[in-house]
């Protein structure tokens, strides 16, 4: 875990997770091992592929999920061919039970500028629907770097506002605002998040599994901001501060940013916000499985 110019900024009642799999937790897997797209798709037991290519049926992402029937209730694969798709992306709340399927991170992209005052409408790719899975897929918002600069524009990657939704082996970029977890229990597994201002952001009940991402640990930007680091390394990049309440001028008696079991240079308390907390086993059990998100029910995959 490293961090850069840039801060992990979370709104308002956002319930976050985070556990970061590396070299230095004993605890650490190869995601690889447990979690990958044959993997996924056996779980899913799909009764229908549509795939996205220049040469297939589909030659763009949205034209395959405009023809997943509404209030489809069987999975149905949309699967990506490698490349760069360059267009903006929306699952809307009539079509759940999608899997998007990508051929890996570093070779499946889906890539857009696109600037708005709203953080909805400027999302690159955003998930409305119910029990949507992804796999293997870069999602990037391409606005010019520039536009962090005028606060009253976002330039959000991506968007997830439906329930039970799970990215395994993604990543995430964006020059200001990267990932809107608005709503909804979510899980992202072996992901990579880059950004800038409003890193992470929302309030979602989400798990952060073995994640690679880039920040200051966070902010309380509502009285009710919840964000816990556990059993993740800590580089000494990280603010001795760790948390800030930038912005924010209401009481912390209610924010919970805790830390727990973690490990590396940065994770050195001594310096950290009065109102921050370390946790022990007994207060940080209940964020540690998926069971926080009630994951064992509906996910198709999970570590913990």
């Amino acid at each position: 875990m490293m961090a850069q110019p840039s801060l992990l900024l979370l709104a308002a009642a956002v319930v976050l997770s985070l556990s970061l799999c590396d070299a230095h937790n004993k605890l650490a897997k190869k995601s690889d091992d447990v979690v990958n797209g044959p993997l996924l798709t056996s779980k899913l037991n799909a009764k229908r592929t549509l795939i996205v290519g220049p040469n297939d049926e589909f030659k763009t992402i949205q034209s395959a999920i405009d023809a997943v029937p509404n209030g489809n209730s069987e999975w149905v694969v949309v699967h990506l061919r490698a490349g760069v798709y360059a267009e903006k992306v929306v699952i809307p709340e009539t079509k759940p039970f999608i899997f998007v399927r990508g051929n890996g991170k570093g070779r499946t992209s889906i890539s857009y500028e696109s600037a708005s005052p709203h953080n909805t409408e400027s999302a690159t790719f955003a998930v409305h629907a119910d029990n949507v899975i992804v796999f293997g897929i870069s999602f990037r918002n391409a606005a010019r770097a520039g536009l962090p600069n005028n606060p009253e524009i976002r330039t959000v990657a991506t968007m997830v506002s439906g329930d039970k939704v799970a990215f395994y082996h993604c990543a995430f970029y964006s020059p200001h605002h990267t990932l809107f977890d608005s709503t909804g229990r979510h899980y992202y597994e072996s992901c990579y998040i880059q950004g800038n201002i409003d890193f992470i952001f929302g309030g979602g009940q989400s798990i952060f599994q073995c994640a690679e991402i880039f920040v200051y640990l966070g902010r309380a930007n509502e009285a009710y901001s919840r964000v816990i680091f556990a059993d993740t390394y800590l580089s000494k990049t990280v603010n001795p501060a760790g948390w800030t309440n930038y912005n924010f001028s209401g009481s912390t008696e209610h924010v919970m940013l805790g830390e727990f079991n973690c490990t590396g240079p940065g994770a050195d308390r001594s310096q950290r916000v009065p109102w921050s907390r370390q946790l022990d086993q007994a207060e940080a059990a209940k964020f540690l499985t998926v069971d926080f998100i009630n994951g064992k029910d509906w996910l198709p995959a999970f570590y913990y």
